[in-house]
């Protein structure tokens, strides 16, 4: 739902399409077709091909390096997270809670964030609290962009891919990753909380969006 609520944002009319169009978020660079346009999706896998040459930025430095491998020209290719620019639209708040979760979609239960809603609803009840746990990376990245405490973890039920969407979304801002928490490692959750609260990711989110802006006017 980050495509094309970014799109529409900037006042683009958006069509779903298998076939051609633009790639901008999410772990789909792996199925997008050869007309179509990638500026800002990654790899799920990294046995994943691509066959668009048309790649202005990927999600990260695994994804770029896996083109490299495939003998993509990348010395023009850029690293961005999309979804971070969400936050030139939503206006952050003050939290009223401490903690909530917000579970990957395949996780859904009644506790905390139902991530399926739409995504201005997501983003200000993750708003609504100073610390979030998910099993969501794009959860994640709204926590981070906002400076909140937030915690990557994992429950029982797998989620697609062999994990390298979280290496490479972390090589996008430059931190470390890790393997997402078990949902019951309390002291684990709890220092990644610590060390992720008031300390925000920052893009230049304005100049991506303007050259997203141009480059669509230009298709």
């Amino acid at each position: 739902m980050v495509t094309p609520y970014i799109l529409e944002k900037l006042g683009q009319t958006v069509e779903f399409s298998w076939m051609q169009g633009i790639a901008l978020d999410g772990s789909i660079l792996g199925v997008v077709k050869p007309n179509m346009h990638v500026y800002g999706a990654g790899f799920m896998n990294v046995t994943d091909k691509c066959e668009s040459n048309n790649i202005k930025y990927v999600r990260g430095e695994i994804s770029k390096a896996i083109l490299k491998c495939q003998g993509f020209d990348v010395s023009n290719i850029k690293t961005h997270i999309p979804a971070f620019c969400i936050a030139e639209f939503i206006q952050d708040k003050t939290p009223t809670k401490n903690k909530d979760y917000a579970f990957h979609y395949i996780d859904y239960s009644d506790l905390g964030i139902d991530v399926r809603q739409p995504v201005e609803n997501v983003v200000n009840q993750i708003l609504n609290s100073k610390n979030i746990i998910t099993s969501s990376l794009h959860a994640y990245i709204v926590a981070r962009m906002y400076g909140r405490g937030a915690a990557l973890v994992r429950t029982k039920q797998p989620i697609a891919g062999d994990g390298m969407k979280y290496v490479d979304a972390f090589s996008c801002w430059g931190e470390r990753s890790y393997i997402p928490l078990d949902i019951q490692n309390d002291s684990g959750i709890e220092n990644e909380l610590k060390r992720t609260y008031g300390n925000p990711i920052k893009f230049d989110n304005k100049q991506f969006l303007k050259d997203l802006n141009d480059y669509i006017c230009q298709l």
